[in-house]
């Protein structure tokens, strides 16, 4: 990872910092979760957690280095957010190997290893990340058989949205099934890195185009209520606690076709 990329008109990346590890600005939205998690004292709400059912044969070191592999090619997943003067940065290290805690759960009752699962699961995405000190993804994996295993990723909402899940599991099945292969597996190169899209906005919008932005929101916000309260609500706390419900249904297939054609 260097600060000389140039692709698609972007800029070369200033480099803030030496001896190999870089500082870039944060995205406008990098800033509102980085406010967010100021505000709310490493609160978990912003985690992503990531449960992967793996049945079958598992070549352990294959899908450690498959995991690390995109640990190094998405720089943002190694970063850390700092505040430096008046600044905020995110700092990209230099990629190191990551190791992949192993929690065997043979031991466990068979009827109970995947309620024991489910429970270190949510554990795990119950916990907060301190983004000051990087990095802002957790890993692992839990044994339930010798041929059925879950792959537990967490990472923070400051480095990943719902389109990079679908990023992480394709780039996991490529990079796994090569692995295994005894192959160097080989993925296209990435053009962009996440800190260049930083980048490119803060110069974008800056000057005269953010103040004509920032005057035209404070106008179509003016009175706007500070929450907003549905009538199905329940009460609000005093504070917010961001806990929850799911509610599963099952609808015919002949519905969710329609739907997808519809949307």
């Amino acid at each position: 990872m260097g600060n000389s990329l140039k692709t698609g008109g972007v800029a070369p990346r200033p480099a803030l910092l030496t001896d190999e590890v870089f500082a870039f600005p944060l995205s406008y939205a990098q800033q509102r979760l980085w406010v967010l998690d100021r505000l709310e004292s490493r609160s978990a709400a912003y985690n992503i957690p990531l449960s992967i059912r793996l049945q079958g044969s598992l070549h352990f070191d294959a899908l450690r280095r498959s995991v690390a592999s995109i640990v190094q090619r998405h720089e943002v997943l190694r970063a850390s957010f700092e505040q430096q003067g008046d600044r905020l940065v995110q700092v990209i290290p230099p990629a190191n190997d990551i190791a992949l805690p192993l929690v065997d759960l043979t031991n466990v009752p068979e009827q109970d290893r995947l309620p024991r699962a489910q429970a270190l699961a949510g554990d795990e995405a119950a916990k907060s990340f301190d983004l000051a000190r990087g990095p802002v993804f957790r890993t692992s994996l839990l044994k339930l058989a010798e041929d059925d295993h879950v792959l537990l990723f967490t990472v923070h909402h400051i480095a990943f949205d719902g389109w990079s899940e679908r990023v992480f599991v394709g780039e996991l099945k490529a990079l796994y099934a090569g692995y295994c292969a005894g192959k160097s597996p080989e993925l296209p190169d990435l053009p962009l890195q996440y800190t260049d899209y930083s980048v490119w906005q803060r110069q974008y919008l800056s000057g005269p185009r953010l103040q004509q932005q920032l005057e035209y929101w404070k106008a179509q916000l003016a009175g706007a209520p500070t929450a907003l309260e549905l009538p199905t609500d329940h009460p609000r706390p005093p504070r917010q606690t961001y806990r929850g419900g799911k509610l599963a249904t099952l609808i015919p297939l002949s519905l969710l076709r329609e739907l997808k054609g519809l949307s």
